[in-house]
C-alpha cells in the first residue's frame, strides 16, 4: 500500500497496514507479557523474548501505521503497573524504557514512518481523519438520541465528505462511531460494558496474569480511538480475556449438598449417603 510520499507500506494476507499493525502489537505485548507483565515469568530465558519483540516490532513499524505504534505504546507503558517485587517491577520498566528506545529509533530510522509523523505534526494530516472527525460530530449533533442507523451513517458521512473514490466511510473512531450509528442509546450500554471490563482487568493486576490483560485492552481501546476495530475478532478475545481474569486462580469453591460433600466441576469426594 503506498503511503506518504510514494514509500510503500507493509501489509500481508489482504490486510489493510493499520490491521496488521494492531494485529502484531496484539502479538508482542503477549509475547512480552509473558514474562514482564504476568506475576510469574513463563520462561526462565528472556532472551528469546527480546529477539521476538524486535522483530515484531520493527514490521509494525514498516506498516507506518501511527496509531498503531501509538496503540502499542500505550500498552507497553502499561506494564509499569506491574505488582511484584522490586526487582521484577525494575526490569519491567527497564524493558518498557528499552523497548520505547527502541521503537523511536526504528522510526527515525524508517523515511516512510517518520515522513507519515512528520505530516501528522507539520501539516496537520491525519489520513483525513481532520475532515472526518469534525464532519462525524455534526451529524452526532443533528440525531444524538437515536443516531443515523449503522449503513444509513456511512453513507451520509461518505456523502458529506464527497471523497470521488468513497461513496460510504466509517467515523474512524469508535465513540463517534456508536454514537453515529446507535445514538445515546447504543453508545450508554457499550460505555457501561466497556467500564465494566476495564475494572475487570484492573482489580486482577495481582492475578497470576498480572497486568496484562489491562496491557491488552488498554492497546486495542487505543486502537479503537484511529479506526473501528469493534468488528474484529481479536477485539472481543481480549475484551473475553479481561473479563475471563475475575475467574482466574480463584480455585474450586466447596459446597454441602443434601449430605453430599462436592467441589464445584469435581465428582463427589464422599458419595456415602445416609
Amino acid at each position: 500500500l503506498e503511503g506518504v510520499g510514494g514509500k510503500d507500506r507493509v501489509t500481508a494476507l489482504g490486510f489493510h497496514p493499520n490491521n496488521i499493525a494492531r494485529i502484531l502489537a496484539l502479538g508482542l505485548l503477549s509475547i512480552a507479557g509473558l514474562v514482564y507483565a504476568v506475576r510469574k515469568s513463563a520462561f526462565k530465558s528472556s532472551l528469546w523474548v527480546w529477539l521476538m519483540a524486535g522483530l515484531i516490532g520493527i514490521t509494525i513499524v514498516q506498516t507506518g501505521s501511527r496509531g498503531g505504534l501509538l496503540a502499542l505504546g500505550a500498552g507497553l507503558a502499561v506494564f509499569m503497573l506491574r505488582k511484584g517485587a522490586v526487582a521484577a517491577k525494575f526490569r519491567t520498566v527497564a524493558f518498557v524504557t528499552l523497548g520505547l528506545i527502541f521503537f523511536l529509533t526504528i522510526v527515525f530510522q524508517s523515511e516512510m514512518s517518520l515522513s507519515r509523523f512528520a505530516s501528522t505534526f507539520e501539516d496537520g494530516n491525519l489520513a483525513r481523519r481532520e475532515q472526518i472527525y469534525p464532519t462525524a460530530w455534526k451529524m452526532i449533533k443533528e440525531k444524538p438520541v437515536f443516531g443515523w442507523g449503522t449503513k444509513p451513517g456511512e453513507y451520509e458521512l461518505g456523502a458529506r465528505l464527497a471523497h470521488p473514490e468513497e461513496e460510504k466511510k466509517n467515523a474512524h473512531n469508535l465513540i463517534l462511531y456508536v454514537l453515529i450509528s446507535q445514538g445515546l442509546l447504543g453508545f450508554v450500554p457499550l460505555a457501561i460494558a466497556l467500564g465494566f471490563t476495564l475494572k475487570a482487568a484492573w482489580d486482577t493486576r495481582g492475578s497470576v496474569r498480572g497486568v496484562l490483560p489491562l496491557s491488552l485492552l488498554t492497546t486495542v481501546l487505543v486502537a479503537n480511538m484511529s479506526g473501528i476495530w469493534i468488528n474484529n475478532k481479536m477485539h472481543w478475545i481480549v475484551i473475553a480475556y479481561a473479563l475471563s481474569s475475575l475467574f482466574v486462580g480463584k480455585g474450586p469453591k466447596r459446597v454441602r449438598l443434601k449430605g453430599v460433600d462436592m467441589i464445584l466441576g469435581k465428582r463427589p469426594i464422599n458419595a456415602a449417603l445416609g
